[in-house]
């Protein structure tokens, strides 16, 4: 019997991608721009027709649409005030929101209080009954490596199978560099090469002791190493309570 095949979208950077193409910028000097923005209507059918392609390359039967909580409220903030408070100035696309509303409305979607669409995704990949069969996250999103599962990143098209001791250490590694993007430092100083050696043959306690001795070095304390592994952390099943609905923190072991 062939099993069911399941795509869940990450419906933040799909809509940011075909909003963004939809409209254009024009610079007339002197600092003075203008934005033409594109046709809704177009912009929504060529993201369908996208996912429609999708859905044929991986023999698809079903796409589950996963989609963020705003961005005030997602459980990060609350542990961190700066999170992704560099992102607050940058002006969004004009068609972003209507394009998160068409894929809502049009295909089997999942959201939660307090969730990013990356949780939605990694709740949905990891949990073994939610989702029936073979599940596959599509993103471009370097975080999802930190997850254990399959995951297609469309921009390079390259379809990666993470293990979970694979995710356990990338999770651990971003502990570490902190993440530009989403604006939380992980370990001061701390690059690529340096967390990767930190964890070589690393598991379990002995690299969670490996990560706190790295924060200790800069003068931080074990506290601060925990909140950056809570906000590199990826939600899995495990980290959510399905009865009350919470999150439940992550917890070196």
């Amino acid at each position: 019997m062939t099993s069911i095949v399941t795509l869940l979208l990450d419906s933040d950077i799909i809509a940011y991608k075909y909003a963004s193409v939809s409209q254009k910028e024009f610079k007339w000097g002197n600092g003075a721009t203008s934005v033409a923005i594109g046709d809704l209507e177009q912009a929504a059918k060529d993201m369908d027709t996208w996912i429609s392609q999708l859905m044929l390359k991986f023999k698809a039967d079903d796409v589950i649409v996963c989609l963020s909580c705003p961005s005030s409220e997602g459980f990060r903030i609350k542990l961190y005030p700066p999170y992704k408070a560099n992102r607050a100035a940058v002006p969004r696309p004009a068609l972003l929101n209507p394009l998160k509303d068409h894929l809502e409305e049009n295909y089997r979607s999942y959201k939660r209080d307090t969730l990013e669409a990356d949780d939605v995704m990694g709740i949905l990949t990891t949990h073994p009954t939610l989702v029936k069969g073979e599940k596959i996250i599509v993103s471009t999103d370097k975080d999802m490596a930190t997850l254990p599962g399959k995951f297609y990143n469309p921009d390079t098209y390259r379809l990666r199978k993470v293990s979970l001791d694979s995710a356990d250490r990338f999770h651990l590694t971003q502990t570490l560099m902190g993440d530009t993007v989403d604006h939380y430092p992980g370990c001061p100083g701390v690059g690529i090469k340096t967390a990767t050696a930190l964890l070589k043959g690393k598991s379990g306690m002995e690299a969670w002791d490996a990560v706190v001795g790295a924060f200790k070095k800069k003068g931080l304390t074990e506290e601060d190493a925990l909140v950056q592994a809570r906000l590199a952390r990826i939600l899995r099943h495990t980290d959510y309570d399905f009865n009350k609905k919470e999150v439940i923190l992550w917890e070196p072991k």
